[in-house]
């Protein structure tokens, strides 16, 4: 805190500033000046809290000053000094919000209770702006506030001690009694229904939240709709008979789920818990989340806890999975994907698919399709690392439509990649692209193999019946061609030829390129540049 001493008379402003005890005071710095415009210069440059003034000086009044301060510096606090008690002076100084009117020769003592008290106004006055402030920011974010605290009494961060949460809840000034019972309901988006483009996320979120307290909570209380993991939450105190607002919740969350179907353009399912105490409230969104996990089937559905669930599991019949590796062995590929997702379907259907039944059910389609491309000599594991084929993997067991998703791709880019390589020309020309390619490398029969997905052998013995190369043979010759057309149409040096070429051994590409052209690169240069110039 600054004070500044402002008076014509250089005695009177050395006494006050030597006089009274200032560090007693917790005053940071004492400024001194002997005229207002001096003054003026002092407040615009440092901050001052408290101004001693003299109303009568020669250079401009210290009521001058007092108004100057109003207009500029209003939260600073004046006190006037005079040698006159004259009613005009004080009845001004008044108006223009002087602290206090002192008269001279100054009472030091007293001068010192009207600093103290100066010092109080100003400290009580910071107290009340920041009140106002923190007032405004809780009253502009009490439903961001209010969702955080249910949000951590969901994960189980604050307590499982009733007082403990009720405290933390007065802290937050939200509605929260430990003797009331509380109704969790979870809204889980299923599926879009209309294209993603048409909605970005977190507006999609906005509007589902807002909805649910229009239509569930009957604006009763949005502050207790929130969005948490991305999902909606719902919370809603027992106001009457449970009976009577399970039967209106119901009603409310079916009317939700139709207005999201028709306006929103997305599938939601809700699933609603049971009335407990707001400590319990962490484990029955557990409880509801559990349910929405297993749940890979029904969408637009609202789920009870207290109410029976589905999924109570299933086995693949031996000789279903028989008749899907025939149609795959001979290729019908539209016929076997039909099949394979009627079959899902129906056990959809019949409520007899949970999360680990999908999961089994992907095992076995996964089984099956390895299995037949091990026998074409197919490396699977190569075929499918394309990010878009393992995208749909891990999706797959989410729920039915992802399963199906997954099942059509993987499906077609199975038999599709076996039709492909039953004509083994295509084949041969992808692993000669791929060599021509990449001369400079070091390539090897496993590298072309995995490049065009099949088994090294097979690759090696299909290529060599095209051909009548091996794998090794081929790329020899054309490291060999390439040398030559870069021996006869650049000065680049031997040496850099053969690194170029995927020669790291200069010896070694000597011999192979002698081997094949009967000389050795500086003969076969020389040879050949000097029958040009003949």
């Amino acid at each position: 805190m600054n004070i500044l001493i402002v008076d014509d008379e250089v005695q009177t402003v050395r006494a006050i500033k030597h006089s009274i005890d200032w560090e007693k005071l917790n005053m940071d710095g004492v400024f001194t000046e002997y005229n207002i415009e001096h003054a003026k210069q002092i407040m615009s440059q440092e901050k001052i809290d408290i101004v001693i003034c003299d109303i009568e000086m020669p250079q401009g009044s210290g009521l001058e000053l007092l108004q100057w301060i109003k207009d500029y510096t209003p939260d600073t606090e004046s006190i006037l000094l005079t040698c006159h008690a004259e009613f005009e002076f004080a009845k001004k100084a008044i108006e223009l919000g002087s602290f206090d009117y002192l008269v001279k020769p100054i009472p030091f003592e007293s001068l010192e209770q009207v600093i103290i008290k100066a010092i109080s106004k100003i400290n009580s006055h910071k107290k009340l702006k920041e009140y106002s402030r923190y007032g405004e920011y809780w009253i502009n974010n009490q439903a961001r506030i209010e969702a955080g605290f249910w949000s951590e009494l969901l994960r189980g961060n604050i307590s499982d001690n009733p007082s403990v949460i009720a405290q933390e809840a007065k802290k937050r000034n939200v509605d929260y009694k430990t003797d009331e019972e509380y109704l969790l309901i979870l809204i889980c988006k299923k599926r879009l229904m209309t294209s993603l483009d048409n909605w970005d996320n977190n507006l999609l979120d906005y509007a589902l939240k807002n909805t649910a307290g229009e239509i569930i909570m009957e604006n009763s209380n949005s502050n207790s709709v929130f969005i948490f993991n991305d999902q909606v939450v719902v919370i809603l105190p027992l106001l009457n008979n449970k009976i009577h607002s399970f039967d209106r919740i119901k009603g409310c969350c079916k009317e939700y789920i139709l207005f999201c179907n028709i306006s929103l353009g997305c599938s939601v399912s809700c699933y609603i818990g049971n009335y407990v105490f707001g400590e319990q409230l962490g484990d029955i969104y557990n409880k509801l989340l559990e349910i929405d996990k297993n749940n890979v089937a029904l969408t637009s559905k609202i789920f009870n806890l207290n109410e029976g669930h589905y999924g109570e599991g299933f086995v693949i019949l031996l000789s279903t999975i028989n008749e899907w590796t025939s149609m795959l062995n001979k290729g019908e590929k539209e016929s076997l994907k039909r099949e394979i997702i009627r079959y899902i379907k129906s056990l959809a259907s019949e409520e007899r698919l949970n999360i680990e039944g999908l999961s089994i059910f992907q095992q076995d389609i996964l089984q099956m399709v390895y299995s037949f491309l091990e026998k074409k000599e197919v490396q699977a594991h190569q075929l499918f690392k394309d990010t878009m084929s393992q995208e749909l993997f891990k999706k797959s067991t989410s729920s039915v439509d992802s399963m199906i998703n997954w099942i059509n791709y993987f499906i077609n880019k199975a038999i599709e990649y076996i039709e492909e390589i039953t004509k083994s020309q295509s084949v041969i020309s992808k692993a000669k692209v791929y060599i021509k390619s990449n001369l400079h490398n070091d390539i090897t029969r496993d590298g072309i193999a995995n490049y065009v997905f099949l088994n090294a052998d097979y690759l090696t013995r299909i290529f060599k019946r095209s051909t009548g190369l091996s794998l090794t043979e081929y790329l020899t010759e054309q490291r060999i061609q390439k040398s030559i057309t870069m021996l006869l149409n650049s000065e680049t040096s031997i040496s850099d030829i053969a690194a170029d070429v995927g020669y790291d051994n200069f010896t070694y590409f000597s011999k192979m390129f002698k081997k094949i052209t009967g000389a050795t690169p500086s003969e076969y240069r020389k040879k050949h540049k000097k029958s040009e110039i003949l």
